[in-house]
C-alpha cells in the first residue's frame, strides 16, 4: 500500500485520505477494516463508494467487494444476547426478551454496529393473551409502568401489532411515536412468541350467563369484559347480609294473595336462567297497577336483588324511555339473566310496548350493517323480561304475538304494608341468591325438569290457557319449586297452577282475529250512518247495506281499508269470519247502491257470531279446528 497515491475525499473540514491499496489488500481485509472504523462520519456512504471504485480498477467486481464488506461486518459486528430476560422494577411477570435489554430505562436494542435503539423509554411488556369467546377475537394484554406505577391495557392485536394503529396508545399513556411505534409493534411481536407458553391466556365474553355449565359472572373460568353496559352489569354483585335479605323475602311467601305478585316477580326472576336449560321461550312479566302505592316498582325491585344491586336508574332496574335497539344491546349482554324495567308509562304516553315486547320475547335482535357494510353479530338472549307500570305492556290492537308473551300481574291492592322498610332491606342486603340458585340448579337434572315443566303446560292449556301463556306459567312454577328447594327451604308453599293461572290469559284472549272481529263490530256500530237502511237510503261514503241491527253488508274497500289502518291482515280476517259463521263466505253477494248504477259484491257479516257460539260452545257446523300456536 503506498499512501504517496492515496485518494483524497470528503469537505476540507473532514477531508480523509484513502489508502491506495493493491489487490491483495482488497482480497485480504485490510480496506474493509478501515471502513468498518470510519463507519460513524456523516460522510461514510460517499467514502464506500469510492473505495468500491478503488477496487474496481483492480477488477476487483462491485459484486465481490460487497460481498467481502459483509463478510467483514458479520465477524466483526458485535452478536444481540438471545438470553437477555427482563428486569423491569416491580414487574408483574419475568419473561425471556431475546436480543431485547429490559430494564428500569425501558427496552432497547443494539443494531448491527453496536448502536443502541431505544424502542420504548418506560418499562413496557405483555402479560396475557385474551380471547373473546363470543367473536374469537384476540388480544393482548399490556402492562406499562409511569410514574412508579404498573398499568394495563387490553389492545386488539390488531391495533397493537399496526405500527399505523400502535400510535393510539399514546392517547392513554405509552410512550409511543410515529418514530418509534415500528419498533414497539416488533418487540410486542417478538415478546409474545418468545413467550407463547409462559404468558397466561384469559378467555373473555361480553354477554352473562351460561356458557355450557359455566355461568358468568359467578364461574370465573370465563371473565366479562365490558361492552358498553358497565352500570348495568356492575350491579351484579353481593352486599350486606344473606340472611338479612332470605328473611325479608320470606315474608311474602306465606300464602296471602296480597304478596303474590311480589312472589310471581321473583319466581320470574329466578325463571330467567332456567329458560336455556329447558328450551323453553323468553317471556315477559308485568306488574302493574293504577292504584298509588301498590308497591308495583318495590315487587320488581325485590326481583331484582337476586341478581345484585336493585336500585332504579342506579343499579339493575332501568328506565322505558330506552329505545328497542338499546334494550336489545342490553338483553344481548344479560343473556340469562333477567332484564329490569320500570314505570313503562312514562314511555307509552309516546310509544306502545307491544311491538318492544314482541322483538324481546323472540330472543334475537334485527342484523345490522356495520360502518364498512358488513353484517355485525345478531345479537341473541334467553331471558326474561319483568317489568313495572300503570297498565299493561299490550293492548286490543297488539298481535298475538306480542299479548301471548306478556303475563300480566294486576296489582289490586298494596303488596306491602310497609313498603320502605321493605326498599330498605333490599337495597342494603342484595345480590346472593342468584349466585347460590344457579350454582345448585347446574347439577339439576335438565330432562326430568323439561317433561314436568311440559306437563305443568299441557294441564294449563286443558283449562283454557293460551299455549305460550301455559309455557309462561309453567316456567313460573318450577323456578318457585326449585328456589323454594335451594334458596328459601319451604317447598310446601311453592306456587301452585291456581296461583298463575288467573294471570294467564286464555285462549280466546289471544286470538288476533277474534278481536279484530269485535273491532269491527263496532266499527259498524259506529259508522252505521254510511250503510243503507230503510230509513237511509242515500249515503256517502257508501260503506254497504245495513240489514238490521246484527247484520251488514259490507263493501269490500272500506273494510279494507279499515283494517289496513289499524295493521290487521284483511285475508287472514275474512277467513277466520267464515271459519266461525261471521261471514256467509268470501266471495260475498253483488248489490247496487242507490247513488249509483254499478253493482259491487258486499260481505255479509253477522255481529252476533260469537253468541251463537258461546251458546252451543262449539265452532259452527262445518268449520274445522284451528291449528294450535306452535312453539316457536
Amino acid at each position: 500500500m503506498d499512501e504517496q497515491n492515496s485518494l483524497h475525499t470528503g469537505t476540507e473540514e473532514t477531508q480523509l485520505i484513502i489508502p491506495n491499496w493493491t489487490l491483495d489488500d482488497f482480497k485480504g481485509i485490510e480496506p474493509y477494516k478501515w471502513l468498518y472504523e470510519h463507519r460513524n462520519i456523516p460522510t461514510f456512504k460517499s467514502l464506500w463508494y469510492d473505495v468500491q471504485e478503488m477496487a474496481k480498477t483492480f477488477q476487483f467486481s462491485k459484486q465481490r467487494f460487497t460481498v467481502k464488506w459483509q463478510e467483514y461486518e458479520n465477524s466483526i459486528l458485535p452478536k444481540n444476547s438471545g438470553d437477555y430476560v427482563t428486569t423491569f422494577p416491580d414487574q408483574p411477570i419475568q419473561l425471556q426478551s431475546g436480543k431485547y435489554i429490559c430494564d428500569e430505562y425501558g427496552v432497547a436494542y443494539l443494531d448491527r454496529y453496536g448502536n443502541q435503539m431505544d424502542v420504548c423509554l418506560h418499562p413496557i411488556m405483555p402479560v396475557a393473551r385474551i380471547i373473546n369467546q363470543d367473536t374469537a377475537e384476540q388480544y393482548i394484554r399490556i402492562a406499562f409502568q409511569r410514574g412508579g406505577t404498573w398499568k394495563t391495557l387490553d389492545i386488539e392485536k390488531t391495533i397493537a401489532y399496526s405500527a399505523t394503529k400502535v400510535v393510539s396508545l399514546s392517547g392513554v399513556g405509552v410512550g409511543v411515536t410515529s418514530e418509534n411505534a415500528r419498533y414497539l409493534v416488533s418487540f410486542l411481536c417478538d415478546m409474545e412468541s418468545l413467550n407463547y407458553d409462559i404468558l397466561r391466556e384469559i378467555r373473555t365474553t361480553s354477554r352473562l350467563g351460561w356458557h355450557g355449565n359455566a355461568f358468568v359472572p359467578y364461574d370465573k373460568a370465563l371473565q366479562y369484559i365490558d361492552n358498553g353496559n358497565s352500570q348495568i352489569v356492575g350491579s351484579i354483585k353481593q352486599s350486606g347480609d344473606y340472611n338479612i335479605w332470605l328473611e325479608a323475602i320470606k315474608t311474602t311467601r306465606d300464602g296471602t294473595a296480597r304478596h303474590l305478585p311480589a312472589r310471581i316477580a321473583v319466581a320470574a326472576s329466578f325463571a330467567s336462567p332456567l329458560l336455556s336449560k329447558v328450551g323453553y321461550l323468553p317471556f315477559w312479566c308485568n306488574i302493574h297497577s293504577t292504584i298509588s302505592s301498590s308497591c308495583k316498582s318495590v315487587s320488581v325491585m325485590m326481583a331484582a336483588s337476586v341478581w345484585g344491586k336493585p336500585d332504579i336508574g342506579h343499579g339493575l332496574t332501568i328506565s322505558a324511555n330506552g329505545t328497542t335497539n338499546a334494550l336489545e344491546v342490553v338483553a344481548s349482554s344479560l343473556n340469562n339473566i333477567p332484564l329490569f324495567i320500570d314505570e313503562l308509562q312514562t314511555a307509552q304516553k309516546e310509544k306502545g310496548f307491544g311491538q318492544t315486547a314482541y322483538n324481546l320475547c323472540e330472543g334475537a335482535g334485527r342484523g345490522r350493517l356495520n360502518r364498512g357494510a358488513k353484517l355485525q353479530p345478531l345479537l341473541h338472549w334467553c331471558l326474561v323480561t319483568i317489568s313495572s307500570g300503570e297498565q299493561t305492556v299490550t293492548n286490543d290492537l297488539d298481535h298475538e304475538g306480542a299479548l301471548a308473551r306478556v303475563v300480566e300481574v294486576n296489582v289490586k291492592e298494596p303488596v306491602f304494608s310497609d313498603p320502605h322498610t321493605v326498599v330498605n332491606t333490599i337495597k342494603e342486603n342484595y345480590g346472593f341468591a342468584g349466585a347460590a340458585y344457579v350454582k345448585a340448579i347446574a347439577g339439576e337434572d335438565m330432562s326430568a325438569l323439561k317433561k314436568e315443566t311440559d306437563r305443568i303446560s299441557k294441564s294449563l292449556q286443558e283449562s283454557g290457557v293460551q299455549v305460550k301463556q301455559a309455557d309462561s306459567g309453567a316456567m313460573l312454577i318450577i323456578a318457585d319449586r326449585l328456589a323454594a328447594k335451594y334458596i328459601f327451604g319451604d317447598q310446601e308453599t311453592a306456587l301452585t297452577e291456581d296461583d298463575v293461572r288467573q294471570y294467564l290469559k286464555l285462549e280466546v284472549d289471544t286470538d288476533m282475529n277474534r278481536r279484530v272481529y269485535e273491532h269491527i263490530c263496532g266499527w259498524c256500530q259506529q259508522y252505521q250512518g254510511y250503510f243503507e237502511s230503510d230509513g237511509n237510503r242515500y249515503v256517502k261514503p257508501y260503506y254497504g247495506k245495513k240489514v238490521c241491527d246484527t247484520h251488514y253488508r259490507i263493501a269490500r274497500n272500506p273494510l279494507k281499508a279499515e283494517l289496513t289502518r289499524n295493521g290487521f291482515n284483511y285475508d287472514s280476517f275474512i277467513e277466520w269470519c267464515v271459519h266461525h259463521g261471521a261471514m256467509k263466505d268470501k266471495s260475498g253477494t253483488p248489490a247496487k247502491q242507490h247513488l249509483s248504477k254499478d253493482s259491487q259484491r258486499l260481505l255479509d257479516f253477522f255481529t252476533d257470531a260469537l253468541n251463537n257460539e258461546a251458546e252451543t260452545g262449539t265452532a259452527n257446523p262445518g268449520t274445522v279446528v284451528d291449528v294450535p300456536d306452535l312453539p316457536f
